[in-house]
């Protein structure tokens, strides 16, 4: 048994239920006219491509020979989520993921034809019509599951829930572009204009600063990693234009 026609036979198969499936969700759920009949020019096309490995010796009858349902292996593998679609967007997404897999397995498949012609009767149909198919599967695809055309996947319930959502983020944006617009109030300041220390929440872990220590040196004691000095620094200062002097005594918090 020729294990090419096997995967031909099996992909082509594949290819056709997943464009049929998609054909009917663009007519009965989307309602498009133009995307139902996209996909009708694609199926045909793909028979037509089907068809014209004959050349290599692969035709109808000979992929029908080859198929052998009974002892393929894959027939029993599934995923979890294969049985389960909860909505007809994911039942587009699923069959488009089908149709474009399919496809491209044929494609390869047919270059074999080419490059093998003692195993596979010779030439093979152009493997660039196959990939054509595939590119305007990829439209079709995004058309289907974005419903670009005429209708959409959304339910009613859906689209108010949707609009709500739409309605708190953008009263959501509204305030922080308030809040971004307001005048910041000063940062606490020292001395010569370096700012001060946060104050230390409670229950923070803090170390007390010993003779000697500066704050990469206590970012290798407590991280093993004295760049996290920053860190350190961040957590107990105000934004400043340089790096604060810590001193003897000083309380810090270590995030």
């Amino acid at each position: 048994m020729n294990p090419a026609a096997r995967i031909i036979d099996a992909n082509a198969n594949r290819a056709r239920e997943a464009l049929r499936v998609m054909e009917d969700l663009a007519r009965f759920a989307l309602n498009d006219p133009a995307l139902s009949a996209e996909l009708k020019s694609l199926r045909h096309d793909l028979r037509a491509a089907i068809d014209s490995l004959a050349d290599a010796g692969l035709d109808r009858a000979t992929l029908l020979a080859h198929r052998d349902t009974d002892h393929d292996v894959g027939t029993t593998i599934t995923t979890p989520a294969e049985p389960r679609r909860e909505r007809l967007r994911d039942l587009a997404l699923a069959a488009a993921s089908r149709l474009t897999e399919a496809l491209r397995t044929i494609e390869e498949a047919a270059k074999l034809c080419a490059t093998d012609p003692s195993a596979l009767g010779g030439a093979s149909a152009s493997s660039a019509t196959l990939e054509s198919l595939r590119y305007r599967a990829y439209t079709a695809e995004q058309k289907l599951a974005l419903g670009q055309g005429k209708g959409t996947f959304v339910s009613q319930e859906e689209s108010v829930r949707l609009k709500n959502d739409n309605l708190q983020l953008r009263k959501l944006l509204a305030e922080l572009r308030a809040q971004k617009s307001a005048p910041q109030p000063a940062l606490p300041s020292t001395k010569g204009g370096e700012s001060a220390q946060r104050p230390i929440p409670p229950g923070t872990r803090t170390h007390v600063v010993q003779a000697g220590e500066t704050m990469a040196s206590i970012a290798q004691k407590f991280y093993k990693d004295r760049a996290r000095w920053k860190d350190i620094q961040d957590a107990n200062f105000y934004s400043t234009s340089g790096t604060p002097k810590i001193k003897v005594g000083q309380t810090l918090i270590i995030p």
